[in-house]
């Protein structure tokens, strides 16, 4: 195998002053690294995932802030966790900034090592941009998707992080694997095989580590570099403090049964009666906690070069997950959730949380039959319809169901071409649009479709 100097030489290619990362990278990374080895690229590789100030702007908006149900918020000062709630350690706009929320917290805190981990980070839609691309690369090349990937933020004073020597698994099987980017500073990262970490058990959970540096890797990065490390790792942070860094963590488990039924838990709330749904959800409550952490056996995967034929088609990963729910709830609405979760898959690239609040950073107005539209760039609108009278449509990993209108799917196509489109042509070009019977109704469905879309990020208008 070539040396990380000479695959990172052949795999990188420079275009207008800015590094990026070549079709070449991701397939001698997918085949050399991916799972089995350990990356560290000092500097120099990669843009950065955003700057310092805008993701200060985005743990202190609204949505990040008092979301608690999907966001994950750890506060530790001296290697002990805090109650965030009630507290006054998480950062605010008047910080505005992160140097800002170091001073108020160092006074508050008496100068004591702290910090903040918020994971599953809810991305504004420039992060988001980062984000897809970078997924999309290296899901191409791996040729399956996974579901459950999110983004973490480590800040604070702290030298170690507080909880030790950890690895991210289900008990006794590799779940996360993680992409490191230092967005202000320098980050090193000590790692230790899962072998080593079997014969000296002492290590796990442990902040004094200091006699097994030997037997560690130490990965070191600063802004415009990365770190990678497969799945099956232990690790712990080394920081001088003052750093921000943002880590993706990729879920490797291939368990499908979770997310299927959580999205199966949001359509049972929509569809079935007080006293049926009750005893549903404790169904589904009871398949979560038997197959929770629990890793999946299968992959799904998906064509790359033909997206739409892979929505088309549920793989059999996902299939065999459903069929643990088919015994107890109706097939139909089974599909509708695997179609779901597969359409978020397709477009998200098994990113999460993925809400349509993250895109309206700022306030936007509602297509109208008088504006042109035109896809987002990098972005392909996917379709699958369910049962005989609908259709569900994804764009950014949000799956949402519609009607079965006549040639829907003929418009997604139009869309899908790039090409800036009339709204009013759209209409018009619609056979049912056309039938005076049905023309209310169709015309305002078809924009409630559009604006769906404009909403989720998938479209724009164009000015």
């Amino acid at each position: 195998m070539k040396s990380q100097e000479n695959f990172l030489t052949s795999a990188i290619t420079n275009t207008s002053q800015k590094i990026r990362l070549s079709e070449q990278f991701w397939t001698q990374f997918t085949e050399s690294i991916w799972e089995k080895e350990t990356l560290a690229i000092p500097n120099s590789f990669i843009n950065t995932p955003i700057a310092v100030n805008d993701l200060f702007s985005i743990i202190t908006n609204d949505l990040n802030v008092t979301n608690n149900f999907i966001v994950s918020k750890r506060f530790y000062i001296e290697g002990n966790k805090q109650q965030l709630e009630g507290a006054d350690y998480y950062p605010k706009l008047e910080d505005k900034s992160f140097i800002g929320y170091d001073r108020r917290i160092c006074s508050l805190c008496g100068n004591k090592e702290y910090v903040l981990i918020i994971d599953a980070l809810l991305v504004n839609y420039s992060l988001w941009d980062w984000t897809y691309k970078f997924l999309q690369n290296l899901y191409n090349s791996l040729g399956f998707l996974n579901y459950g990937h999110f983004w973490s933020i480590f800040y604070g004073n702290y030298s170690k992080t507080p909880f030790g020597v950890h690895d991210h698994n289900y008990p006794g099987e590799p779940a996360q694997s993680a992409f490191y980017f230092p967005i202000e500073g320098n980050k090193s990262m000590r790692i230790w095989t899962p072998e080593f970490v079997k014969r000296n058990k002492q290590i796990r959970r442990s902040t004094q580590y200091e006699k097994f540096l030997e037997d560690s890797t130490l990965l070191k990065a600063e802004a415009g570099g990365m770190l990678y490390w497969p799945s099956d790792r232990w690790h712990i942070g080394d920081s001088k403090g003052g750093d921000v860094s943002l880590v993706i963590a990729i879920d490797n488990s291939n368990n499908f049964v979770e997310p299927l039924a959580y999205i199966l838990k949001e359509e049972i709330e929509k569809i079935y009666g007080n006293s049926l749904k009750k005893h549903l959800l404790e169904k589904i409550g009871e398949v979560i906690l038997k197959f929770s952490r629990r890793k999946g056996n299968k992959k799904a995967f998906f064509d790359s070069n033909n997206l739409q034929k892979s929505a088309d088609n549920i793989p059999d990963a996902i299939q065999s997950a459903a069929k643990v729910f088919k015994y107890f709830i109706d097939s139909s609405v089974v599909e509708i959730a695997s179609t779901k979760l597969w359409l978020s898959m397709l477009t998200g690239y098994g990113f999460m949380p993925l809400i349509s609040e993250q895109f309206l950073e700022t306030k936007w107005d509602l297509i109208t039959s008088t504006d042109y539209i035109e896809v987002s760039p990098n972005r392909q609108i996917l379709w699958r319809k369910v049962g005989k009278n609908e259709i569900a449509i994804a764009v950014n990993g949000i799956p949402t169901v519609f009607p079965l209108y006549r040639n829907i799917e003929k418009i997604i196509e139009t869309i899908n071409s790039g090409d800036a489109l009339s709204v009013k042509i759209i209409l018009e070009n619609s056979d049912l649009a056309n039938k005076d019977e049905h023309r209310d109704y169709s015309v305002e469905g078809i924009l409630g479709l559009l604006n769906t879309l404009l909403g989720n990020g998938g479209i724009k208008i164009i000015k």
